[in-house]
């Protein structure tokens, strides 16, 4: 074999270790997608439990949010204080799963019926009026515009 066969065939080898480094490192990068998609959904399945833990630990809690959401009732000064510190709690979580919907496009389909359902309960809605700029953006915006589309329908 002559000098310039080496050569081509040095390249060519090259070039074969170049493919398969970027077929395996494609790879790795969509394990690592993966992975993170996993981890939000853990990350936010424990901190969401967290929240609504509150809710069992809580008799009087969970009275005044079954009067809320199931009957409809509206609260009294000190049952609305205390229902407005829950729903700042869960409003904050729902706000870190929308940024992790940027990960894992998936999550927004978990939290968002849930979220449909509670502002269409008026004690919410209220709440949110009263505490909405607490919230951060991009969420706020797409609570607004949420409870847009339930005024609207």
């Amino acid at each position: 074999m002559t000098l310039e066969g080496l050569g081509n065939l040095g390249e060519f080898v090259g070039a074969f270790g170049v493919i398969v480094s970027l077929v395996y490192l494609a790879r790795q990068i969509r394990d690592s997608a993966r992975i993170e998609r996993l981890n939000a959904r853990y990350f936010l399945s424990q901190s969401m439990s967290s929240v609504l833990d509150k809710l069992d630990d809580d008799p009087e809690l969970q009275r005044i949010w079954l009067g809320v959401m199931d009957r409809g009732e509206e609260p009294n000064d000190e049952d609305r204080e205390r229902l407005g510190r829950f729903l700042f709690r869960y409003f904050g979580q729902l706000s870190l799963a929308y940024g992790f919907a940027e990960i894992d496009p998936g999550i927004r389909a978990r939290y968002e019926p849930l979220l449909l359902r509670f502002l269409k309960v008026s004690a919410v809605r209220s709440w949110w009026s009263r505490q909405r700029e607490l919230i951060p953006e991009p969420f706020r915006s797409e609570v607004d515009s949420l409870l847009r589309t339930i005024i609207n329908a």
